[in-house]
């Protein structure tokens, strides 16, 4: 639901920046903004490209 209302005011700000709205208050205002934690990976890129490779050639093998 949260990714839904900062969709919507983002639209409202483009809409008001540009002008095709005028708002005094925004409709969004009363909504609680949650910031989102940075998540922390304990693989490396280097690691992620292994694995991702790797299940790509699975799965292209299985194809043949």
């Amino acid at each position: 639901m949260q990714v839904q209302i900062n969709l919507l005011t983002q639209l409202l700000n483009h809409c008001q920046r540009n002008g095709y709205t005028d708002f005094r208050i925004m409709p969004t205002s009363g909504c609680v903004e949650h910031s989102v934690s940075v998540r922390q990976n304990w693989l490396t890129p280097d690691e992620i490209r292994f694995i991702r490779d790797r299940y790509e050639k699975r799965r292209i093998g299985k194809d043949n």
